[in-house]
C-alpha cells in the first residue's frame, strides 16, 4: 500500500513545498517573531525553499529506494504502478542516477508479472527521460542485465524480444515498443532495426506475440511516414505475407499474413 501511494504523497509534499513559497512571498506567511520575520529577504526565502526541496528530495529518495529493493516482488510491481509520477518528482537527473539503475535489475527477476510490469511502465519513463536517453542509456543497459556483456543496440533489441521465457512478457515488450515508436522517441533507422527482428514474429504460434508484432509494424509504418515506409519497411514485411498489400495497415498485415509455425520449429524460424 505504501509502495502504492507514495507517489501521491510525493506530489502532496511538493505543493505544499510550493504554497509556502509563494505564501511567503505574498506576505502572508508570518513569523511569531516579527524580528525574525524582518530579517528575511527574498533571497533568503528562495533559500529556504531551495533548501527544503532538496531536504524533500533526500528523504523521499531514501524510502523510494527501499522500495525499489524490498524482497516482495509485489512491493515493487505496485512501486512501479507509479513511476512515471515519481521520475517528473525526482526529475531527469535524479531519475536517471538511482531510479533506471534500480528497475534495470528487474529484469534478472524470476517473477515474470514483475518483469511485464517493467515493460508496461518503460513507455512512461521513456517519455520523460526523452528519446537520447532510451537508445543511449536504457536500451545497452538491458543488454548488460541479461547478457552480463555490453552488445551492439541490434543484439540488445534481440535479446529483449527472444530470450525472455514467458510469452506474456514478449507481448508487453512489443507493446512497449509500438507505443513508443508512435510517440517518435525512435529514429527511423532504429525503427527498420526492430522491424528486421520482430517481422519474424508474425508467425509465432502464440495470438499475442504475433498480434504485438503486427501492431508494433503498423506503428512503425505510421512512424516512418508513406514514402519510407514503401522504401524501406515494405521489403522487411513482404516475405511474411501471402501477396502483396496496397498499403501497410494493420488491419492488412492481419489479413494476409502467412500462418503460424508449428511450435517445435518456432525458435528454428526466429533464428532464421
Amino acid at each position: 500500500m505504501y509502495a502504492s501511494c507514495i507517489s501521491s504523497l510525493a506530489e502532496s509534499a511538493s505543493r505544499f513545498l510550493d504554497i509556502a513559497q509563494a505564501l511567503r512571498a505574498s506576505g502572508s506567511l508570518s513569523y511569531a517573531d516579527d524580528e525574525t520575520e524582518n530579517s528575511y529577504g527574498q533571497g533568503a526565502y528562495d533559500a529556504l525553499y531551495d533548501t527544503g526541496r532538496r531536504e524533500l528530495l533526500t528523504a523521499f529518495q531514501d524510502h523510494v529506494v527501499a522500495l525499489l529493493a524490498d524482497q516482495d516482488s509485489s512491493v515493487r510491481r505496485a512501486l512501479l504502478g507509479s513511476i512515471t509520477s515519481l521520475c517528473i518528482f525526482f526529475g531527469r537527473q535524479r531519475s536517471n542516477d538511482f531510479l533506471l539503475s534500480h528497475l534495470i535489475t528487474y529484469l534478472n527477476d524470476r517473477d515474470w508479472m514483475l518483469r511485464a510490469a517493467f515493460f508496461e511502465s518503460i513507455v512512461g519513463i521513456a517519455t520523460f527521460v526523452g528519446g537520447k536517453s532510451l537508445e543511449e542509456y536504457i536500451l545497452p543497459l538491458l543488454t548488460q542485465a541479461i547478457t552480463g556483456l555490453s552488445q551492439s543496440r541490434l543484439l540488445t533489441l534481440r535479446v529483449l524480444i527472444v530470450i525472455d521465457p514467458e510469452e506474456f512478457v514478449i507481448e508487453k515488450v512489443l507493446n512497449a515498443l509500438a507505443s513508443l515508436s508512435e510517440l517518435g522517441l525512435f529514429q527511423k533507422s532504429s525503427i527498420v532495426d526492430l522491424a528486421k527482428i520482430i517481422v519474424k514474429l508474425m508467425v509465432y504460434p502464440n495470438v499475442w506475440v504475433s498480434n504485438g508484432a503486427v501492431g508494433f509494424l503498423s506503428a512503425a509504418a505510421k512512424a516512418l511516414g508513406p514514402v519510407d515506409t514503401q522504401v524501406m519497411l515494405y521489403p522487411i514485411l513482404r516475405p511474411y505475407l501471402l501477396c502483396d498489400v496496397s498499403a501497410v495497415t494493420e488491419q492488412k498485415i492481419l489479413d494476409y499474413r502467412q500462418k503460424p509455425v508449428p511450435c517445435h520449429l518456432t525458435f528454428k524460424a526466429i533464428d532464421r
